[in-house]
C-alpha cells in the first residue's frame, strides 16, 4: 500500500485575491516631483514624502520613462529600500493601462 497524500483545503477567493504588498511597497497618487524627491498621497489622503535614489528607475505605463516625465496626479507605485522606506528606488506610473506592469 502506498501512502495516502495529504489534501490541503483550497484557499478561500479573498485569500488568493488579496496578496499582501510588501512594507516598502506603496501606492498612490503623485502630488508633486522634483530632480530631488516626490510627495504622493494614499487613497485615504494621507502624504508620504521620498527622497529620490541617484539609480531611480522609472516607468510610465509598463515602459521605462525619465523622471521628468512622470505626471501629477497620476497613479504611482513607489518601490523604497528595504533598509529605508524614504528613498524611493523605483516609481512606476500610469496614464493609459489599467494595471501596474509587473516589472520595469
Amino acid at each position: 500500500m502506498t501512502p495516502e497524500k495529504k489534501i490541503t483545503p483550497a484557499k478561500s477567493v479573498k485569500e488568493v485575491v488579496q496578496k499582501k504588498r510588501p512594507a516598502n511597497v506603496f501606492v498612490g497618487t503623485l502630488t508633486s516631483i522634483n530632480e530631488n524627491g516626490l510627495v504622493m498621497t494614499n487613497k485615504v489622503g494621507k502624504k508620504k514624502s521620498l527622497t529620490l535614489s541617484k539609480n531611480l528607475k522609472s516607468s510610465c505605463d509598463g515602459t521605462p520613462c525619465e523622471t521628468k516625465e512622470l505626471k501629477t496626479g497620476g497613479k504611482v507605485r513607489v518601490t523604497t529600500q528595504k533598509s529605508d522606506t524614504n528613498i524611493a528606488m523605483v516609481v512606476a506610473s500610469l496614464d493609459k493601462n489599467l494595471r501596474f506592469a509587473r516589472s520595469i
